[in-house]
């Protein structure tokens, strides 16, 4: 079997743009997911949406009707792989940071356990949030922790390292 170089290079070519559409659409997933999440996390909060996508489906669709219920199903599916896709590149990139390789299947299986934390703890994230006597104070309380769950993390990737 012959290679001629016109065949390599088309095959190049074709992994560059493979390259750029993932590019592209990742980008295009990331601008509605910055629009989509907050105002969803915003409704369940507020209790003004449901968390889950069925009850929202057959509101919309006793409501507008087939094409707004459709929508809604996009929608979610949007916030609801938001922590997957989160989770995932978060990983990525500080492996790349640190040099380090894993498997992709375990990196997969964290963002998957990811969403699905984020998924069925949401409520009583809300509820813990919405008990809290000053907002401000929770918003404070809750960037402490955060900031302390990263910094733990980061040390324990370091010592790793080492």
């Amino acid at each position: 079997m012959k290679i001629d170089g016109s065949k390599t290079m088309t095959t190049r070519n074709w992994q560059q743009s493979m390259k750029i559409i993932k590019i592209i659409l990742l980008c295009f997933y990331g601008v509605q997911a910055l629009l989509i999440v907050p105002m969803f996390l915003r409704g369940i909060y507020r209790h003004e949406q449901s968390l889950w996508v069925w009850e929202e489906f057959f509101y919309e669709l006793t409501r507008q009707g087939l094409g707004n219920a459709i929508l809604t199903v996009y929608l979610y599916v949007i916030f609801y792989l938001f922590p997957f896709f989160g989770t995932f590149f978060l990983l990525r990139l500080i492996l790349i940071k640190l040099n380090r390789y894993v498997p992709n299947s375990i990196i997969l299986f964290i963002s998957t356990w990811g969403m699905a934390t984020f998924i069925f703890f949401l409520p009583s994230c809300c509820e813990f949030i919405r008990n809290i006597p000053n907002l401000w104070n929770g918003f404070i309380f809750w960037c402490i922790s955060t900031f302390l769950v990263v910094l733990i993390f980061w040390r324990f990737l370091k010592e790793n390292n080492n």
